[in-house]
């Protein structure tokens, strides 16, 4: 028996496939092309290109352009010169073909045959696209699709105010080259309407585009922040009310409120950060220290940088002490509420101590009040009336009155006081509610109440319990009582109002 043993035997390499598809965009200087190198040969492709010549059998000088290596198609713009260094003739039939070499040898396409253009012309150009705009800046996309017959010297793209392109503008040059080309500019106007016009030049002159509009945007500037209230704020917490009113022109990328010890922002400080975006926020601190004056402003931060607020300045309280910051409250009415285990009757007296205006300061208005005060005094301070048992006072005091008067100084005052008048009771507490509001008018609904018509409640707050550790038990003659009520009657709180901040803070 004979065994014969047969082994694998593989296809020796043979020379490249390459095919020429096309050739377009004729010029003096050259022309694109596309061409695809359809099988390598069993043998890796090391140069392909692209060659030209005067006679289509390729005797004689011809010019090589090589564009790579391997498989597959590849295109570009075929560049001409003779052994003289001349671009092609005018109206000159010529030869192209591809060309692919692997280890085998040099395979060749197909030939086309082109003819150059008459003579020589200006270039083309196109325009294609204004894009990437910012209030000083644009970016422009063209292409210089034909050189006419003679090498490109210059490129570029204008920026003029006037439709029409008359004027100066402000011009950007590009290396000299064919093909497509951006061309980007950083000296625009905001707000602006401009003119956009490429050009390219070769040595038979200077062609335009098409033109394409445009508008800058406005520049952009830092975002506009509002510290709005400060309220609720306690032995080591306070709530932050603010508003991003405008982005500056850039997406605001966070925001928050910072709390400083030093009135100059210097030092470390405690922030609270948010994320972006234009609109309302709010939110808690929680890491005070009690009795200390912190400094709060909001900010916002975009793309040029951080926008501060102006500055609300508040003291945590100490034990048992609540302080409350109104921004632009235009009328205040405190409601004075106590039940049977405060005790009977709870007699109140509210006043101004400061404010420079003539026949406001130190004139109460509450039940026993002097001979004289009424329940209105100037249309600034009012009181509602008086409740024995358990019950209720109300005081509205008109802010947009006392800013009208003459002589108001910057920091106006007001005390609230109150003593029992029949029995402190067990527990001898009022809870003070707070209601503030911007906006309408005031009107008296019944015996006690206050309410507010047109306008917008911009604080309320029932969560203020003071102790009353005075009282009187009827003694006579009771305007005697009220006439020392500066001394005798328990002092509950007062308000501090600022003319220049428009801010209102109560301290109970």
């Amino acid at each position: 028996m004979r065994i014969i043993y047969l082994s694998e035997v593989s296809n020796p390499a043979v020379k490249p496939t390459v095919v020429l598809n096309s050739v377009a965009d004729v010029t003096f200087s050259g022309f694109n092309f596309l061409a695809n190198v359809t099988n390598d040969g069993g043998s890796t492709v090391t140069v392909r290109g692209i060659e030209a010549n005067t006679k289509a059998d390729f005797t004689g000088f011809y010019m090589q352009n090589s564009f790579g290596s391997g498989a597959g198609e590849f295109s570009g713009r075929y560049s001409y010169a003779n052994e003289n260094g001349q671009p092609m003739s005018p109206n000159t039939t010529y030869y192209a073909r591809a060309y692919a070499i692997n280890s085998v040898g040099i395979s060749y396409s197909n030939v086309i045959s082109f003819t150059t253009p008459a003579v020589a012309t200006i270039p083309s150009i196109i325009l294609n696209s204004v894009s990437n705009i910012t209030h000083n800046g644009a970016t422009v996309v063209s292409n210089v699709s034909s050189d006419g017959g003679s090498a490109i010297t210059a490129r570029g793209c204008n920026f003029y105010l006037n439709a029409d392109c008359s004027g100066t503008p402000v011009i950007v040059s590009q290396p000299p080259q064919f093909g497509m080309y951006s061309s980007a500019v950083q000296t625009l106007q905001p707000e602006t309407n401009y003119y956009a016009r490429a050009w390219a030049q070769n040595a038979l002159g200077t062609a335009n585009s098409n033109v394409i509009g445009f508008s800058t945007p406005s520049a952009v500037v830092l975002p506009s922040v509002v510290l709005n209230t400060i309220s609720g704020v306690g032995l080591n917490n306070a709530t932050y009310e603010a508003s991003v009113v405008s982005d500056g022109g850039s997406y605001v990328i966070r925001r928050g409120c910072s709390f400083y010890t030093n009135a100059d922002f210097s030092g470390e400080h405690i922030a609270q950060v948010q994320s972006g975006g234009t609109g309302n926020f709010s939110g808690e601190i929680a890491q005070l220290l009690p009795g200390t004056t912190y400094y709060a402003r909001a900010w916002a931060e975009n793309s040029a940088g951080t926008g501060f607020s102006s500055t609300i300045s508040f003291t945590t309280s100490t034990a048992g002490e609540v302080i409350i910051d109104i921004v632009e409250p235009e009328f205040i009415v405190l409601r004075y509420i106590w039940g049977t285990e405060d005790g009977k009757d709870l007699d109140t007296m509210t006043e101004f101590v400061a404010s420079g205006v003539s026949g406001l300061d130190n004139r109460p208005v509450g039940y026993g009040r002097f001979a004289g005060s009424p329940t209105n005094i100037l249309n600034i301070l009012h009181w509602g009336g008086d409740n024995i048992e358990s019950g209720q006072e109300n005081v509205m005091i008109d802010i947009a009155a006392l800013r009208a008067s003459s002589g108001l100084i910057e920091t106006s005052i007001v005390e609230f006081l109150g003593t029992w008048y029949r029995l402190k009771g067990p527990r001898h507490t009022c809870t003070i509610e707070l209601k503030a509001y911007r906006g309408g008018t005031m009107s008296k609904v019944n015996y006690f109440e206050y309410q507010n018509n047109g306008g917008t409640l911009i604080y309320s707050s029932e969560s203020t319990v003071k102790s009353v550790d005075s009282a009187n038990t009827w003694i006579q003659p009771y305007t005697y009582t009220c006439d020392t009520y500066k001394t005798s009657y328990t002092k509950l709180g007062r308000l501090e109002y600022s003319y220049s901040t428009e801010r209102a803070r109560l301290i109970f």
